[in-house]
Formats: C-alpha cells, sequence, structure tokens
C-alpha cells in the first residue's frame, strides 16, 4: 500500500510483513515526524500499530556545480574507482563500497548509499572538491 503526506512532504510503502519504508524526507525530523503521522493514519484505520524501531537505511543527496564537467578527467583523478564508458557519457559512477557518486556532465550530482547524516555531510567537501578538478 502506498501512503502520501503532504506536511512533511513523504511517502510510505507499507508492506504486508508490517515494514514501512519512507522516501522524501529532508531530515531526520522530518523522519520522526512522518512516522508518527503514518502510525496515527495507520491506527484511524481500525489497525493495531506501533513504531519498534527506526532505522535510517539509506541517504541520498544531489547538488549541481554551475559549469560542465569533464568525465574523462575523472577517470584520471580517482583512477580504479570509476565506472565510464564513453560511448555512454552522460554520467560517470564512482563507487566507494556502499556509497555510490554520480556525476553528470551537465555538472549534477547524486549521491547515494549513505546512513549517516554526518557522514554525508562530511563528505560534500570530497564531493565538490572532485567537481573542480574535473572542470571542462
Amino acid at each position: 500500500m502506498i501512503v502520501r503526506l503532504r506536511k512533511p512532504r513523504a511517502t510510505a510503502l507499507i508492506f504486508e510483513s508490517g515494514s514501512v519504508s519512507m522516501s522524501g524526507l529532508t531530515s531526520v525530523e522530518d523522519v520522526r515526524r512522518a512516522s508518527r503521522r503514518f502510525t496515527r493514519r495507520i491506527q484511524r484505520a481500525g489497525y493495531k500499530v506501533s513504531v519498534r524501531k527506526l532505522v535510517i537505511q539509506n541517504i541520498a543527496m544531489s547538488t549541481s556545480v554551475p559549469w560542465r564537467l569533464d568525465l574523462t578527467k575523472l577517470t584520471d583523478v580517482l583512477e580504479n574507482r570509476v565506472n565510464f564508458s564513453e560511448s555512454q557519457a552522460a554520467a560517470s559512477v564512482v563507487g566507494d563500497g556502499s556509497k555510490r557518486f554520480k556525476y553528470f556532465y551537465t555538472g549534477a550530482i547524486i549521491v547515494t548509499g549513505y546512513k549517516d547524516i554526518n557522514e554525508a555531510n562530511n563528505d560534500y567537501e570530497f564531493i565538490v572538491s572532485v567537481a573542480n578538478l574535473i572542470k571542462k
């Protein structure tokens, strides 16, 4: 079942097993607020529900730089960690364990795989510094 909230703007996928997956939230406080609101909605529908464990499993973030990126330079800068094919030159994927950095030639950057917001914020400087190195 899919349930949506307007404030905070969020979507929840509710599975038969009882687990819930939420997306679209921008802060930890919004996650807590949305989980309470989803719980109340399900309770009003007549089900006995409580939140036992709240776990952030994936943080995704996106940013962009105001210049184009030379993705062929990215392979020189980060060597073996880059998955790039010139025939599919729209984006280049950098894998670092569970984290994935996707650099687009337009300057857009998408990052997924973080579990801790502080770690994601700390790595933001690295992500932008790499973008500075591969300016076109």
